[in-house]
């Protein structure tokens, strides 16, 4: 069966720290920040699990997204913001082979820069 199975939802990294998103959500809501596409639509989404520490010293967290269903559907799929929709954004999935069942060859490509620029956060 090729079914995504929402591992990739429960928990993954934001180079941004739990302390930070008031600030941001309230610079995109003065129109005067934008960090990654659709961030306007994920930030209320997160859910944070913990502290992620990137390799070149950067602090962030781990999240959760708040729309995952314990069945592990989502339940905006057909609205989900294209961050979700495109990841893993034309690199092999890491869940798949553990524990997810969609099938490598039907991954969604990077389409824009706005797509390359949520990878590269």
């Amino acid at each position: 069966m090729s079914r995504c199975t929402g591992h990739c939802c429960k928990n993954f990294p934001l180079p941004i720290r739990p302390d930070e998103l008031p600030a941001l959500q309230a610079a995109i809501d003065n129109n005067t920040a934008r960090r990654f596409a659709d961030q306007d639509t994920i930030i209320p989404m997160l859910i944070y699990l913990g502290p992620q520490q990137y390799p070149d010293g950067r602090a962030g967290g781990r999240y959760t997204c708040k729309h995952l269903q314990p069945n592990n559907d989502c339940a905006i799929y057909e609205t989900r913001p294209r961050m979700c929709s495109e990841y893993p954004y034309g690199n092999p999935c890491d869940h798949v082979g553990k524990g997810c069942t969609y099938e490598p060859e039907q991954l969604v490509k990077i389409g824009d820069a706005d797509a390359k620029a949520a990878v590269s956060l």
